[in-house]
């Protein structure tokens, strides 16, 4: 149902998100990853990484699987889907809104047009100065613009992939980092790595040793 509605009304860039994170065998392996089996001996027992809770979402028809642990698996991981989706669109192709700095270059840019015709009769050398002081800031400025900008685009996929772990322990008591890792780097077309995710999740005071 999500997937059709999406397909229907989203964006190009929305339905490239949603096939990224519905056919992608990477994704695939995440789908597999979550529906692990404990092994005892020969005999698969209870899900690896079960969810926390039974989520009250009632648009899944329990009687559709054979156990409750199965129906709470789908839950989990619909709600996991669903959430990916929806970062997936705001994430994938981040707006570019002009940086502050940038409107600060165009009022020192506009000064420079202004000494031009100013009516308090600068002499013409004060007016070249003025004016190479004006340019050289406006350049400043819109370097770093252009700096803070880079920084961003450069910090987002990691900040992502720290989001998913969050959810993932939400969903299934475990930050399971190399899977936020997987989506992550699908959702935004970057290789993120494992050492990426650590270090955002620390960063967002929510990192734990010893996870997976």
């Amino acid at each position: 149902m999500l997937r059709s509605e999406l397909l229907r009304s989203g964006t190009p860039d929305d339905i490239a998100v949603l096939e990224r994170l519905t056919g992608d065998p990477r994704m695939e392996a995440v789908w597999t990853y979550l529906q692990k089996r404990r092994r005892v001996g020969y005999r698969r027992t209870g899900y690896e990484h079960a969810p926390l809770d039974p989520m009250a979402y009632t648009g899944v028809n329990r009687s559709s699987f054979p156990t409750r642990a199965a129906w709470m698996q789908q839950l989990a991981m619909r709600a996991l889907y669903i959430d990916i989706i929806a970062w997936g669109r705001g994430f994938a192709a981040p707006s570019s809104p002009r940086h502050p700095y940038h409107a600060d270059a165009d009022r020192l840019r506009a000064e420079v047009r202004f000494l031009g015709n100013e009516p308090f009769g600068l002499s013409a050398a004060t007016k070249r100065r003025l004016a190479s002081l004006l340019r050289r800031t406006a350049d400043a400025y819109e370097s770093a613009a252009k700096e803070a900008r880079a920084r961003t685009v450069e910090e987002l996929p990691r900040y992502l992939a720290a989001m998913i772990a969050g959810r993932l322990h939400e969903l299934f008591g475990k930050r399971m980092y190399g899977q936020a890792a997987t989506v992550a780097g699908l959702i935004m077309e970057r290789d993120v790595t494992l050492a990426m995710v650590r270090e955002a999740v620390a960063l967002c005071g929510t990192g734990r040793k010893k996870q997976r």
